[in-house]
């Protein structure tokens, strides 16, 4: 697999890491890998997912997606996914927007903000991982579910987005 591939129509990288080994603060196993580069839509963005070895075929095929998702909502910036399992986490999906003026030294910037997702509770609830990546880079992005008038844009956002990906055959 080449790494590094260059797409004329666009001016800026896109970086992308899988991680996958050493320790993390939550207890997660984490180490990046670098495994591919590409420029889309002029943005530079970095896309780190890491988690247990349990989660590791999961992990290249989520971060494609992370990216096209990216790519076809127009945003650049950096972000962190973590899959854990029921042992760290009872929810399906948590979203960590990143605070301003704190910077990540980890990863370039502008820094969007962590996701954590459960497969094992998305999988119980009959969800996809897609979905809820989706869902939790949505929160990321500043949409909210609270009010009805913000669930039904937040929702309408993720029918475009998952409608977009299955045209491209994500």
């Amino acid at each position: 697999m080449n790494p590094v591939r260059n797409h004329a129509r666009a001016s800026s990288r896109l970086e992308i890491s899988i991680s996958n080994g050493t320790s993390h603060p939550m207890g997660l196993e984490a180490t990046c890998l670098p495994v591919g580069r590409a420029v889309s839509n002029g943005m530079k963005r970095y896309i780190e997912v890491s988690g247990s070895r349990r989660f590791q075929r999961r992990m290249e095929p989520l971060r494609r997606n992370v990216r096209r998702m990216l790519s076809l909502l127009r945003k650049g910036g950096s972000l962190k996914i973590f899959l854990v399992g029921s042992d760290v986490m009872r929810k399906n999906v948590l979203a960590f927007p990143a605070v301003l003026g704190f910077p990540d030294p980890d990863v370039p910037s502008p820094f969007l903000g962590e996701i954590y997702l459960n497969p094992d509770c998305i999988e119980e609830q009959d969800e996809s991982l897609e979905y809820m990546a989706l869902h939790g880079i949505l929160h990321l992005l500043g949409y909210d579910h609270t009010r009805t008038h913000d669930r039904i844009r937040m929702e309408r956002k993720e029918r475009t987005v998952l409608k977009q990906l299955e045209k491209k055959g994500a």
